[in-house]
C-alpha cells in the first residue's frame, strides 16, 4: 500500500485534458469579462517545470520491480505510463509556446513594416502631412515601447524553451 500511496500522488496526470490546459493557459478571461492572449509568464512555466518535475520524480520513486514478502510487484510499466504522459503534456505547452512565440514575431514585423509604409509615403496635402506626424508621434511614443515590451517578453519565453531543450523551427 505504500507503494501504491507514492505513486496516487501522480495518477492526475492520466486525467489531465490538454486542451483544457492549453485553453485555461493561453486563452485566458479576466475577471471583468475580456479576454486576454494568455497566462503569465510566471504561470505557464510553473507549470511546465510542474510536469518537467513530475516526470522525473514519477521516474524515481521506486525499483522497476519491488519484492514483498508474498508477491512480486512490476512497476516499470506504471512509471513509464506516468512519466510519457508527464513529458507528453509538457511538451504539447511547450509547442503552445512556441506557437505564440511565433505568431508574437510575426506581429511585430508585420506592425514595423506597416509603420515603414506608411511613412515612406509622401504626403500630397497638409491635413496628409498632420496625420502623418500624428501617427510618427504615436509611433515613437508608444507603438515602438509596446513592440519593445513584446520582443523582451518572447525572448523570455524562448528561454523557457531553449532550458527544455525544445526543438522548434526555425
Amino acid at each position: 500500500t505504500e507503494l501504491l500511496e507514492q505513486y496516487k500522488k501522480y495518477e492526475y496526470i492520466l486525467n489531465v485534458d490538454k486542451k483544457k490546459l492549453i485553453k485555461d493557459l493561453f486563452n485566458k478571461v479576466t475577471e471583468e469579462g475580456a479576454a486576454e492572449t494568455k497566462a503569465t509568464f510566471e504561470e505557464i512555466s510553473q507549470t511546465i517545470y510542474q510536469f518537467h518535475k513530475h516526470e522525473y520524480e514519477i521516474m524515481n520513486i521506486s525499483n522497476d520491480t519491488v519484492d514483498f514478502p508474498i508477491f512480486q510487484v512490476k512497476a516499470m510499466d506504471l512509471k513509464q505510463r506516468l512519466a510519457k504522459e508527464a513529458n507528453a503534456i509538457k511538451q504539447r505547452l511547450c509547442e503552445r509556446v512556441y506557437q505564440w512565440c511565433s505568431s508574437s514575431v510575426k506581429h511585430i514585423s508585420s506592425t514595423f513594416d506597416e509603420m515603414q509604409k506608411r511613412i515612406g509615403k509622401v504626403p500630397e496635402n497638409e491635413e496628409e502631412l498632420v496625420e502623418l506626424r500624428e501617427f510618427i508621434k504615436v509611433s515613437k511614443e508608444k507603438t515602438q515601447f509596446e513592440m519593445l515590451d513584446l520582443q523582451k517578453e518572447v525572448e523570455r519565453h524562448y528561454e523557457l524553451l531553449d532550458g527544455f531543450s525544445f526543438m522548434y523551427n526555425v
